[in-house]
């Protein structure tokens, strides 16, 4: 290596050690102002979003569940909308919420979608019934978490199945 190469490598290599030593030319931290994307939804756990422990089907006050699908987030985050696609199995099952009142036959998936101001620990709920007529109840309600959206967090995914054994439906109705 020639006297001018050899001096034109100590330069560059003193560049790169003081510009690692100072942090100049560089940076070590990162500020993002855009929303956060989570894909994560369980039963329990530290989840952002999280589904209830279990649902319940009946007439009356019996059908009436709490907050299914419960945001976990900070105080200051507040979910606005929540999506899901609910699927029965082994039979049919009314959901009601406060804008639907429907019925979900076996093995079709059904999308709902709420709209409110859920914070910490709140959520949108469900009503399930037994199905109106001679109608075999569903064995199980599989709830998939489509998107929550709000206070520039969206999350999505999450799927669990609850065991609701609805009744069956009366004869005649």
């Amino acid at each position: 290596m020639t006297g001018s190469r050899r001096r034109l490598a100590v330069v560059v290599g003193a560049l790169v050690v003081v510009g690692l030593v100072f942090g100049v030319g560089g940076y070590d931290a990162v500020v993002s102002d855009h929303g956060a994307f989570v894909g994560v939804a369980e039963p329990t756990g530290d989840a952002y979003v999280a589904f209830a422990d279990d649902l319940q089907c009946g007439t009356g006050s019996n059908g009436a569940n709490e907050a299914f699908v419960r945001n976990r987030f900070a105080d200051d985050i507040t979910i606005t909308e929540v999506s899901v696609r609910v699927t029965a199995t082994g039979g049919s099952v009314g959901i009601a919420t406060d804008t639907v009142d429907r019925t979900v036959e076996p093995n079709s998936p059904t999308d709902l979608t709420f709209e409110g101001s859920y914070g910490t620990a709140e959520g949108p709920t469900l009503r399930l019934t037994p199905p109106a007529g001679n109608v075999s109840g569903a064995d199980r309600l599989t709830v998939e978490l489509v998107e929550a959206t709000g206070s520039d967090v969206r999350v999505s995914g999450g799927t669990t199945t609850y065991e609701v054994d609805c009744p069956d439906g009366p004869s005649g109705g």
